[in-house]
């Protein structure tokens, strides 16, 4: 019979003497103990095994085939994948993220304190604040008052009330001026340990001033703030309400970001759930993946918008009286100035009241265009896959060709609009109709549409059309 190991009863005591000395001593950090020190279990696992080993030789006891059994090995496995993993964890991840899944996290408990209030008087009209806070919110005001308040709350998680007085003192909020830039900072990167913090920001500035803000988990609210702002965080919403300078707002991660009265430029990057953007008086510039509900209303300056939305979406707008809404299916627009320019791979679009030229080109979807007044501008619209439908405002002169190749054309529009002959293709082998509806009503723009697979329909449009279309895009 084999001789059974002392290293698995030796290795329980080893672990049940931390968990004990934890309940006797609740200071003692067993946690970071195990995440920092947990090769040493291996290292005493294998040396009592060579000292049984040795102990069976001098015994002259017969030795085992093999010194480790194969459960043995899977059981070291997954101790060096296990240990690996929590001091990665303790020291790195989930430090740092929403997660959180931290001994603190896990089993510490909340401590509240209060902020002691720094202010700081300006004697100028325009500044610069920086503020610096990792996890928690800011909420950011201006006004008249020619001066810096900074107060609110902190959150300690800590495994005792010592510990979490410790943190706070080492984590204290404080507002430096660096020349015309002045900097609040809460330094929780100066948590030790297995503690975390978190600070709830309240912060006065003058109206004039240009914030930058700077965070890792938690919202960012600004208001009433005439100079430029730039946001940059892992995780946040962010609103943003009557800025009078530029708007530049970067997250990796952000359940909306919404901006009402800005008189600048917006510059948006990242990735995010919702959009909202109303009444913005520069440019607006788009380079990131919004996978929620993105509206947008009356930009006053050119839109130009690239995502990732399921493919590669891109948006161009030269104005935007009137309203823009997206989501990973539909897009409808209504009021836009154009040239209007829209692709994407996979997508519906429904566009209203258009002036100059518009281009739509999608790879699968349908293309409904309901204009409500003439003059019309330049339609390009195609589509590979989907239908295309045209309602023809009264009065409009236009000059139209419109072509599908495994499709219908529909003609409710009547003459001058004729449909032409079909044609066989023999490309790939196999037959394909080409059916062609164009003709000219007065001196007007041309108007393509084009199908590979669907149907195309061309209607004129009357008032009772007109009102019904209106309704429709306000419903949704």
């Amino acid at each position: 019979m084999r001789p059974r190991s002392i290293a698995g009863p030796v290795l329980l005591i080893v672990i049940g003497a931390l968990f004990l000395l934890n309940n006797l001593n609740p200071d003692f950090r067993y946690l970071d103990m195990l995440a920092l020190y947990w090769p040493y279990a291996l290292i005493a696992w294998g040396v009592l095994r060579l000292v049984e080993v040795l102990v069976w030789q001098a015994r002259s006891k017969p030795l085992p085939d093999a010194c480790m059994r194969g459960g043995e090995w899977a059981l070291i496995v997954l101790v060096c994948l296990l240990g690996s993993l929590f001091f990665f964890v303790n020291r790195h991840a989930w430090r740092d993220t929403g997660f959180m899944m931290r001994g603190t996290e896990m089993f510490g408990e909340s401590f509240d304190y209060t902020l002691e209030e720094k202010k700081a008087a300006i004697t100028g009209k325009a500044c610069r604040i920086v503020i610096e806070n990792l996890r928690g919110n800011a909420r950011i005001t201006g006004s008249d008052a020619g001066e810096i308040r900074v107060n609110g709350r902190k959150t300690v998680r800590a495994m005792t009330q010592g510990d979490a007085d410790q943190c706070n003192k080492d984590t204290l909020l404080e507002m430096v001026q660096q020349g015309e830039t002045w900097l609040i900072r809460t330094n929780q990167e100066r948590a030790a340990g297995n503690r975390s913090v978190s600070n709830d920001l309240e912060v006065n500035v003058p109206k004039g001033a240009s914030i930058e803000a700077r965070g890792r988990l938690g919202d960012f609210s600004i208001n009433d703030v005439n100079g430029d702002v730039d946001i940059h965080s892992e995780n946040a919403g962010v609103r943003l309400q009557n800025i009078g300078g530029n708007v530049r707002v970067e997250t990796r991660k952000s359940d909306i970001v919404r901006a009402s009265g800005v008189k600048g430029s917006v510059d948006l990057r990242g990735r995010g759930q919702d959009l909202d953007l109303e009444n913005v008086e520069g440019q607006v510039t788009i380079t990131a993946a919004y996978y929620g509900d993105v509206q947008l209303r009356k930009l006053a300056k050119p839109l130009r918008m690239e995502a990732s939305r399921s493919g590669a979406l891109q948006l161009e707008v030269a104005k935007l009286p009137g309203e823009i809404r997206m989501d990973l299916r539909s897009f409808t627009g209504d009021n836009l100035t154009g040239p209007v320019k829209l692709s994407a791979p996979s997508l519906d679009a429904q566009v209203g009241d258009f002036t100059q030229s518009l281009d739509v080109s999608l790879e699968r979807g349908d293309i409904e265009l309901r204009p409500t007044k003439a003059p019309l501008g330049t339609v390009d619209a195609r589509t590979r896959s989907g239908n295309i439908e045209l309602s023809v405002p009264p009065g409009a002169n236009f000059q139209l060709k419109a072509t599908t190749r495994r499709g219908t054309i529909e003609n409710d529009y009547g003459a001058p609009l004729i449909v032409e002959g079909k044609s066989r293709d023999e490309e790939r082998n196999r037959k394909e109709h080409t059916t062609v509806l164009s003709g000219t009503v007065g001196q007007g723009p041309a108007v393509t549409l084009t199908t590979e697979r669907g149907t195309v329909t061309v209607r004129k449009a009357s008032a009772v059309n007109e009102k019904k279309t209106s309704l429709v895009i306000e419903k949704n």
